[in-house]
């Protein structure tokens, strides 16, 4: 019928969406079972695709977690945050982020940056040596980067949150 046609899209994105949010909540799950030792959630078949690449990852990197679903905030510039971990890789440590769209955007680096800023100002001696996306997409594909250009991605998240507050200033 017409008005199922009509929101078909919607059901869709939406399904994707919940996919997406259980397979961060998984990964987040197994990365705090990871660092305490405990019981290690099991994965639903839905969730699979997206799971096992991460477990791939896992696998092949040997990765070791030191903080997961972390909360930041900045007193000096106003904001907060969770960061969704920090993470010891090939002797590099990495504030990550995990996504489950389509892709790796710039923005994304921004984001890691706020974390990075606001976790300097309440951790100083925390040494972040770059930035990590693992993005896991709802067709099983996966991809992860790297990026170092910290202070650049500094510069621009500080411009979006002004942007963000003056745009959003009452007149």
């Amino acid at each position: 019928d017409l008005e199922f046609a009509r929101k078909a899209h919607a059901q869709k994105r939406d399904k994707s969406a919940d996919i997406g949010t259980a397979a961060h909540a998984w990964i987040e799950q197994w990365i705090n079972a990871s660092m305490i030792g405990g019981e290690y959630p099991k994965s639903k078949p839905e969730l699979a695709l997206m799971t096992g690449n991460f477990m791939q990852w896992v696998a092949e990197k040997r990765p070791k977690f030191i903080a997961s679903e972390k909360v930041v905030y900045s007193v000096e510039h106003w904001f907060a945050g969770t960061l969704d971990f920090i993470v010891e890789v090939d002797g590099k440590t990495y504030l990550g982020d995990i996504k489950t769209g389509n892709g790796i955007y710039q923005e994304m680096w921004f984001q890691v940056a706020g974390y990075q800023l606001a976790l300097a100002e309440r951790e100083p001696k925390m040494k972040i040596d770059g930035h990590l996306i693992v993005n896991i997409s709802k067709d099983g594909t996966m991809k992860i980067m790297e990026h170092y250009d910290y202070e650049t991605s500094k510069k621009a998240f500080l411009a979006c949150l002004e942007l963000y507050r003056t745009l959003n200033q009452k007149i």
